[in-house]
């Protein structure tokens, strides 16, 4: 459930351009539609701003201050609120990247060298409920306890969608305003305070060790979609436990129902070094600004329209489908219906 903004938290004094930033946001939330405040919407604007509404954007970009990893990440986005002014189309825009260029992820296939390298790291565990492999040779199953069940391994990229990329979906004024958007790679830089290529390397590689997690389906699929995420554990004095998580959710019913325990350690040995915590972080932080603004219901949605609109069924998936465009269709056809025509 998407909760509202809360009283501005940046001091006017002490911080005065996050305290503007903030208030736009707020500002923003209480607007009842974009046409109160815009009234010469090309098509491609309108369908941007029906995608995203004035409040999920406001939510979108209070909460990305809110939840920027650090000070140098709330800056940048401060700064990139603040640039947009009273510009709606502009707001709208720099909500629409913040969404489809930082929280949405989507699955990509996995080379057998690097299931090879985590089923070595976490010992043919999954990493979040500690379920055995069921492939694994009899030697390790002659080591594991009563009652350990066994399930079907696969790798959990923490981010998934590939960096490189440029983000559709803005109109050619918001575009311009924003043109620091690039690709997925440089809101992440700007939003984190790190640069992204330093971390995957030059091709911006997914399947780095660092990005990956060893784990069953559901728990996968939780994960993927945001559902669950991970944050550093402290122990009693504060200081914080190295490659310990707490498991973080909206639901804490759903971690138990499928055997996920409150904290999740992960083992590194000189080959294969732990997921990155900084990484983490920002699956944690995309995490949280979808739920609280409600981003994650809006992509669920969209979805859904391209699924019904492909006719999903049980047949096999064209390896040429790409998700991406079949959104970008959903959205030209939002277009068609806005504007009557058939």
């Amino acid at each position: 459930m998407a909760e509202a903004l809360p009283f501005n938290p940046y001091s006017a004094t002490d911080k005065p351009e996050w305290h503007a930033a903030y208030e736009r946001c707020l500002e923003l939330e209480r607007v009842p539609s974009w046409t109160t405040h815009i009234t010469d919407l090309d098509e491609a604007a309108y369908a941007l701003m029906l995608q995203i509404s004035p409040e999920v954007a406001a939510r979108t970009l209070g909460y990305a201050l809110i939840e920027a990893s650090d000070d140098k990440g709330r800056k940048c986005v401060a700064r990139e609120i603040n640039d947009c002014e009273y510009d709606f189309e502009a707001l709208a825009g720099l909500a629409h990247l913040y969404i489809f260029g930082f929280i949405c992820v989507y699955a990509g296939k996995t080379p057998k060298d690097l299931l090879d390298k985590l089923m070595l790291r976490e010992r043919r565990r999954c990493a979040f409920t500690q379920r055995v492999d069921i492939d694994a040779p009899p030697e390790v199953w002659d080591t594991v306890g009563p009652g350990v069940l066994g399930a079907q391994l696969r790798v959990a990229h923490i981010i998934s969608q590939p960096l490189s990329e440029q983000i559709g979906g803005l109109t050619a004024r918001a575009r311009e305003k924003l043109d620091w958007a690039a690709s997925a790679a440089a809101i992440i830089d700007r939003f984190s305070g790190q640069c992204i290529l330093d971390m995957l390397g030059d091709d911006l590689n997914l399947h780095n060790r660092i990005n990956a997690i060893m784990s069953e389906p559901t728990a996968h699929s939780l994960f993927d979609r945001l559902g669950i995420w991970l944050t550093p554990s402290q122990d009693e004095h504060g200081q914080l436990i190295p490659d310990t998580y707490d498991v973080g959710t909206r639901n804490p019913l759903v971690p138990r129902r499928i055997g996920i325990p409150g904290r999740v350690e992960f083992r590194s040995c000189v080959e294969v070094p732990p997921p990155s915590p900084i990484l983490l972080a920002l699956h944690a932080s995309c995490a949280r600004i979808a739920h609280r603004s409600g981003a994650a219901e809006m992509l669920a949605e969209l979805e859904k329209e391209t699924e019904s609109m492909l006719g999903l069924s049980d047949s096999p998936m064209d390896p040429s489908f790409n998700a991406n465009g079949a959104a970008e269709l959903v959205r030209a056809l939002h277009r068609i219906q806005v504007g009557g025509q058939e």
